[in-house]
């Protein structure tokens, strides 16, 4: 199953562009009223993200502040009534923020998420140079998301379910290859 190339997302007119704003609200709005699944993909090597006091912990070697921080921001979650998975794709060796994340899987876990990760080389070779992230509600929304310098700035979004029945068909495939963090999983 081949995802298209970013380029081809950002041309096809069965997707409209949000700035990341608009994205937030729609995704809040979203995951209100998901009923089945949520499905995130992510890909890249790092993130700014608004857990740097968890990140900075981290990266001075303070692993257990680190995730008191991280628990401490997730604490806020609601439990859903659907099932949330996250695929990651690690490298070979894990960058810095991988390694971070990897860390924190067991308390995205606690939270009710399941947790699969898959190699970047496991990775079918066609889609090793397509991927990028993006999120699944249900089979209603696919949200496509827009980096500059590893910040989100925005997302393209689709509700067209052959497009979306694609993105799932590309998970599917690549379920085989996923390894779960869960020991209920595996």
């Amino acid at each position: 199953m081949r995802l298209p190339s970013l380029q081809e997302v950002a041309s096809n007119q069965l997707f409209s562009y949000m700035e990341v704003g608009e994205v937030r609200s729609l995704y809040l709005k979203h995951s209100e009223s998901a009923q089945v699944r949520f499905l995130k993909f992510e890909t890249r090597k790092y993130y700014k993200t608004d857990e740097g006091l968890s990140l900075e912990a981290f990266r001075r070697g303070q692993i257990t502040e680190s995730m008191d921080l991280f628990r401490n921001d997730f604490q806020m979650t609601e439990p859903t009534d659907y099932k949330r998975t996250r695929y990651r794709v690690l490298d070979t060796p894990p960058t810095e923020y991988q390694q971070w994340q990897i860390l924190a899987f067991p308390v995205l876990e606690e939270t009710g998420e399941d947790i699969l990760t898959i190699k970047r080389s496991d990775v079918p070779r066609q889609e090793a140079t397509n991927l990028y992230d993006f999120i699944l509600f249900d089979t209603d929304v696919l949200f496509v998301h827009d980096f500059l310098d590893d910040t989100l700035r925005g997302s393209w979004i689709t509700e067209d379910h052959s497009l979306i029945q694609s993105y799932i068909g590309f998970l599917d495939a690549i379920r085989g290859k996923s390894v779960s963090i869960s020991p209920s999983h595996n």
